[in-house]
């Protein structure tokens, strides 16, 4: 019987076995018709292949049965050997394909060559021993529990491996020292020493001792606890494994040798920054903050002994200088001129209060004994007829009028122009006053007398359906429209479309009046209906409540009105069915007339018919006395 193989498992590659260097094959074998064979002998012929010409590097068969699911499961390179040696195929250098047949009992049947992709190369993985192709690490235990170093290290170049430790470094010379040997440490580049636990050391010559710590570059030493070392040749020092404020945190070295280290910049834990320059102490080249000094608890500043100058601060790109959260003056300058002249790039001044609630700056209100002084004045040169004054903020632009709360102060934000009018002011209520037109974009509103807006735009509101003009408490008197109100009536925004049942009874239950408004300045008569009376006959044209959205449960919720309100343009579909059905009688109506008027031209010629047939007879009866 002739058997095939189920196409999505021509050859399953699962695992491999390492002791074995085997390839795990599994496969469902079927018969012709798709039937799985159970229970049924087979013979499986592997037969490896190398290169673009196919040339079979090694043959071997499985002699074997399929379990009660038809499966099969053989490892490649433990069968019977046909030819070739499977220890020898070298992975590495070429392509390899496996070609598969398979015999349950009428002869091999060819399933078919496929190529080998990424597991077999982890057996030429498994080989590669030399360093300058090294495939992997290997677990290793000398005496310090399990870690992890570059296969086929020299165990004599290293330290003892500490536990759960990575070591990919390189050394070659006898050590005792050398490697990650503290406690889950890591150590990377030539000849670096990780002994801290969880500490990492790169470069080359490096030693990361305290705990958590790391050095980079050259010869560089992180001791001190969660310290970081960079550079070459720094000072280090501090303790390994408790934190003390005057240890260093982080240091750039830039020492010479073993006997000359020396740091160029080391950052304390306490926060303390030590720059150490034979030339220039600090100096900041940077496009946007030259310097900040931030919660100074003494001195921000303490510039000593200098023969030339104390601070300059030249060429600044955006801040000169930054004065932040001192717990005193952040700055004092006294001066018999300018107290002071900042000409910065991009920021002239900068300040910035330690608390949100204090100000940043203050302008004027010097107490001197009089009242002179307490107005704050911003102004732009006063030499200069075309300087201006830019406000910029990342965030929200805020000013609070009237801080103090003092009843008797006019706390009201004026802008006045040239000529010293207020063309705009808002008072400490929030009542605001535009003298002039306001301009939006290109359209405008102005003030044009008489209680009137002349605006220069349409008014749309900027949600479709939400919005009203008026209430029922506070309306308009009119609405002036060249065409009218234009209510939208396209089928796509409705549903529940139903014919009306009002029609011309409900008309002739309407009762139009006469009337005039009680409070209005326009006396004339009005005409119209009364709500109430046209609530009993139709009531889906009287507004009597609003639906407005609760907010809370954000469900829309019916509000009562206290005035009722007609839709009077929703009377017209109820008049328009008046009239059909009023159209409606009269046609019936008109077609009677027509049936009576035809029943009575009918008579009226059978009545001229018999009247000339009796003035026939009468004829007849005078000729014949």
């Amino acid at each position: 019987m002739k058997t095939k193989l189920l196409t999505l498992l021509v050859l399953l590659v699962s695992c491999v076995v390492t002791a074995q260097n085997a390839i795990n094959y599994k496969a469902l074998i079927k018969d012709n018709v798709g039937n799985v064979l159970v229970s049924q002998p087979v013979t499986v012929q592997f037969t490896i292949l190398e290169g673009s010409g196919m040339t079979s590097v090694y043959q071997e068969d499985h002699t074997t049965t399929t379990d009660a699911n038809g499966i099969i499961i053989l490892n490649i390179g433990e069968g019977n050997l046909q030819s070739g040696d499977y220890s020898t195929i070298d992975w590495s250098t070429d392509d390899h394909f496996l070609n598969v047949q398979i015999d349950s009992g009428s002869g091999l049947v060819d399933l078919g060559t496929t190529q080998f992709m990424a597991v077999p190369y982890a057996l030429y993985a498994k080989t590669a021993g030399n360093a300058e192709n090294v495939s992997g690490l290997e677990a290793i235990d000398e005496g310090n529990g399990i870690g992890w170093r570059i296969k086929d290290r020299d165990p004599n170049y290293y330290g003892n491996i500490g536990s759960f430790a990575i070591d990919l470094s390189f050394n070659d010379e006898l050590s005792d020292v050398y490697g990650a040997v503290g406690p889950v440490a890591n150590a990377f580049g030539r000849s670096t020493t990780a002994s801290g636990t969880g500490s990492t050391a790169m470069g080359g010559y490096t030693t990361a001792s305290g705990y958590f710590s790391t050095a980079m570059g050259f010869l560089t030493k992180a001791e001190s606890l969660l310290s970081t070392a960079i550079g070459r040749y720094n000072v280090g020092g501090g303790d390994p494994s408790v934190w003390v404020g005057n240890d260093p945190l982080f240091e750039v070295g830039n020492g010479t040798n073993d006997l000359n280290r020396s740091n160029a910049l080391t950052i304390y834990k306490t926060g303390y920054h030590l720059i150490e320059s034979q030339v220039s102490g600090l100096r900041v080249n940077s496009a946007n903050t030259g310097l900040i000094i931030d919660n100074a608890g003494a001195t921000g500043i303490y510039v000593l002994g200098g023969s030339n100058y104390g601070l300059i601060i030249n060429d600044a790109q955006q801040d000169g200088l930054v004065i932040s959260d001192a717990q005193d003056d952040g700055m004092e300058v006294s001066a018999a001129d300018e107290g002071a002249r900042i000409i910065g790039g991009s920021v002239g001044v900068y300040a910035s209060s330690s608390a949100a609630g204090n100000p940043d700056i203050i302008l004027g209100g010097f107490n001197d004994g009089t009242n002179e002084g307490d107005d704050g004045i911003i102004a732009s040169a006063p030499n200069i007829s075309t300087s201006d004054i830019y406000l910029r903020s990342n965030d929200a632009i805020v000013m609070e009028l009237d801080d103090d709360n003092v009843t008797n102060n006019n706390a009201n934000f004026i802008i006045r122009n040239g000529s010293d009018t207020n063309v705009f002011t808002v008072d400490e209520s929030g009542e605001t006053t535009v003298t002039g037109i306001l301009r939006i974009g290109t359209e405008t509103i102005e003030d044009t007398g008489s209680n009137q807006l002349s605006v220069n735009a349409s008014l749309i509101p900027d949600n479709d359906n939400a919005m009203r003009l008026g209430n029922a408490s506070n309306r308009w008197v009119g609405v002036w429209a060249v065409d009218g109100t234009i209510n939208t009536s396209d089928r796509r925004e409705k549903k529940n479309i139903n014919p009306i049942d009002y029609g011309l009874n409900e008309v002739l239950k309407m009762k139009p009046v006469s009337f005039n408004w009680k409070n209005s300045n326009d006396p004339d008569l009005k005409l119209g209906l009364i709500a109430q009376d046209l609530q009993l006959v139709v009531p889906e044209v009287v507004k009597s409540h609003t639906w407005e959205l609760d907010e809370t449960t954000n469900k829309l919720v019916e509000e009562p009105l206290d005035r009722l309100g007609v839709y009077y343009s929703d009377l017209i579909p109820v008049l328009i069915k008046a009239i059909q059905e009023q159209q409606d009688i009269i046609a019936k109506q008109d077609l009677k007339i027509k049936e009576l008027t035809a029943e009575s031209n009918q008579k009226d010629t059978a009545l001229q018919s018999f009247d000339q047939r009796l003035k026939q007879v009468e004829a007849l009866v005078g000729t014949n006395p």
